[in-house]
């Protein structure tokens, strides 16, 4: 590949649970993309749950796969809880799909789903938990995926800023 390819992303759909088939399938998934660098995002809660959360992080970590830290809206089905931890000490990959809570399930389109505009207020108070991880690793990827019209480059310019003011 050149030395181009970053990293694969893996997002896993909320009906891939961690039950042990379904590990299987990942473990496997992590094995055929060996020695590309992976990341998963996983969507089903159960992933990082009280019950899994660990094993999960576990896995990752002894496969050198980047955990994807996902910023989503609380209290709605169909998305893992938000664990900031770093498993590849290359990479963290942080994905801010934005918190409208009200189109996260049931949106037509993606652009519906993700319908959100990060408030500086709330950029600001990633900007924190962003700095602490990077510290952790050799690259920091901050995606948005709240694609509706022009709001992800907004946020993306605004958190440059505040990433940059921080010490």
């Amino acid at each position: 590949m050149a030395g181009k390819l970053g990293s694969v992303l893996f997002q896993f759909p909320h009906w891939i649970t961690a039950v042990p088939k379904a590990r299987e399938h990942v473990e496997h998934c992590a094995e055929r993309m060996h020695p590309f660098l992976t990341a998963f995002e996983f969507r089903h809660e159960s992933w990082l749950g009280e019950k899994h959360r660990e094993s999960t992080l576990a896995m990752e970590r002894e496969r050198g796969i980047v955990h994807v830290i996902v910023d989503a809206p609380e209290g709605v089905s169909k998305r893992a809880h938000t664990v900031w931890e770093a498993t590849s000490p290359e990479l963290a990959i942080v994905r801010l799909h934005g918190r409208n809570a009200d189109t996260w399930s049931g949106a037509e389109s993606a652009a519906d789903r993700f319908n959100y505009e990060y408030s500086e207020d709330e950029l600001r108070s990633l900007a924190p938990d962003i700095q602490a991880i990077a510290k952790n690793v050799g690259r920091t990827h901050v995606l948005f995926n709240n694609c509706y019209r022009d709001v992800a480059q907004r946020n993306a310019g605004m958190m440059t800023l505040l990433l940059s003011e921080r010490p």
